[in-house]
C-alpha cells in the first residue's frame, strides 16, 4: 500500500468523477488517473494512480520494470485502493476500473504466468528444464504438482553446482537480491 493512499480520509456524501491523463515525455508516457470528488461545500482531487509507460521497442535498464506484468497490475491495484479509501461505493469503483482498463489493460493471467516463469532466477534454475514446464504441453498458466516438484529438483541441483562454481553462487546471489556483487 502507498504512504499515499494511507492519508486519505472519507468524505461522507462525495460524488465522484474520474478524470485520465496521458503525458509524453521523451522516451516515456505517463499516464495519469484523477479522482475527483465532491461534498458539500467541498472539492478534491486525488491522484487515484500514475504509471509509466515505455515508448522504446527495446526495453533498456529500468524500462523492463515499466513494462512488466507485475507493475502493470500493481498500478491497477493502487488504484483501486485509493477509491476504496475514499470510500467510492463498489459498482462504481468496478464501473471507474473498467474505464482505467480501456486506457491501461490489466495483464492476463498468462501475462503474469509467463513473466514468472521467464524471470531471470527461474531461468538459472530451471536452465534447459523449464520447457518441461507443463505450461508448454497444455497451454494453461498454473503450477501443477509435477512443476513443482520440477522445480524442487533444480533448485536442489543448482545448490549441489554452486557449491563447486562460486561464479554461479554469485551470480544467484546477484539474481535473487538484486545487487552487484
Amino acid at each position: 500500500m502507498s504512504s499515499r493512499s494511507a492519508k486519505i480520509r472519507s468524505w461522507p456524501g462525495s460524488t465522484f468523477r474520474l478524470k485520465t491523463e496521458w503525458e509524453d515525455w521523451d522516451d516515456v508516457r505517463h499516464f495519469r488517473v484523477y479522482l475527483e470528488r465532491r461534498a458539500p461545500g467541498r472539492f478534491g482531487r486525488l491522484v487515484a494512480m500514475h504509471a509509466v509507460v515505455p515508448k522504446r521497442k527495446r526495453l533498456e535498464g529500468v524500462d523492463r520494470y515499466f513494462a512488466s506484468a507485475k507493475y502493470r497490475l500493481a498500478m491497477l491495484e493502487v488504484a483501486s485502493e485509493v477509491m476504496a479509501k475514499a470510500d467510492v461505493a463498489e459498482g462504481q469503483v468496478n464501473s471507474f476500473m473498467a474505464l482505467i482498463q480501456q486506457e491501461y489493460p490489466a495483464p492476463t493471467k498468462e501475462a503474469l504466468f509467463l513473466e514468472e516463469i521467464e524471470s531471470p532466477l527461474a531461468a538459472l534454475s530451471l536452465g534447459r528444464r523449464q520447457k518441461e514446464l507443463s505450461y508448454y504441453r497444455t497451454g494453461i498458466p498454473e503450477f501443477t504438482g509435477e512443476d513443482q516438484r520440477l522445480l524442487k529438483d533444480c533448485m536442489e541441483e543448482l545448490g549441489k553446482r554452486m557449491k563447486t562454481n562460486k561464479a554461479l553462487a554469485a551470480r544467484f546471489l546477484e539474481i535473487g537480491l538484486g545487487a552487484q556483487l
